[in-house]
């Protein structure tokens, strides 16, 4: 005869295996979308570089319906399993954030926070959202040396004390690495980044035989 203590380890174990397989369809569901999310951003930055503003756009609305579809998925979870489904759309998320960053800041276009759902991202996974402005600072860089090459000084030196702030930004918080992988770490590179650009930038200067000191 079964022992009732016995039976209700029964319903617990069901209980929880029901809630792990529920977990596990929505998990399969959340890697599909992630994929076309970092197809969709990735797509979106390619037009971005090259000023193709209404392909970036519509790039960017799809990527939206994504991420939207995504928070919906993920807030309909009980609370405890909400970081195992987060970690599935991080690298989406993060290419997300830097997508609407790059897009804001090239097309001199503001992007409304709540409709570009950065607010909620920043609410519920802040790694994906610090993640992605240091992938932004990335393609500063990228822009940065894009315009020294065609000798547009001036906005050259607009990118780098960009970067200087953003790095003063960061390195002010002190954000533990169990919160945020390598956070200090990224800090550094972000460093590395500064450093290197305000070089390129004196021997630019320097060539044209205007060094400021």
């Amino acid at each position: 005869m079964v022992t009732e203590i016995v039976e209700n380890i029964d319903r617990f174990l069901k209980f929880i295996y029901n809630n792990f397989q529920d977990l596990d369809e929505k998990r399969e569901f959340l890697i599909k979308i992630n994929r076309e999310l970092l197809r969709t951003t990735t797509s979106a930055i390619f037009h971005i570089q090259r000023n193709e503003w209404k392909l970036s756009m519509k790039k960017l609305r799809k990527a939206r319906k994504l991420v939207t579809n995504i928070l919906h998925i993920i807030s309909s979870s009980p609370s405890l399993y909400h970081q195992y489904l987060l970690k599935v759309v991080h690298e989406g998320l993060r290419e997300y954030v830097e997508a609407l960053l790059l897009h804001e800041y090239i097309s001199n276009t503001e992007l409304k926070l709540k409709s570009s759902k950065l607010r909620t991202l920043a609410k519920i996974f802040p790694s994906a959202v610090i993640d992605g402005i240091f992938d932004f600072v990335g393609e500063l860089r990228r822009l940065f040396l894009e315009r020294l090459i065609n000798n547009e000084i001036d906005d050259a030196k607009k990118i780098v004390s960009d970067i200087q702030v953003i790095y003063e930004l960061l390195m002010k918080l002190d954000i533990k690495n169990y919160y945020i992988s390598a956070y200090k770490r990224k800090v550094d590179g972000i460093r590395l980044i500064l450093d290197k650009s305000l070089e390129d930038l004196y021997i630019a200067l320097a060539k044209r035989g205007v060094v400021q000191k």
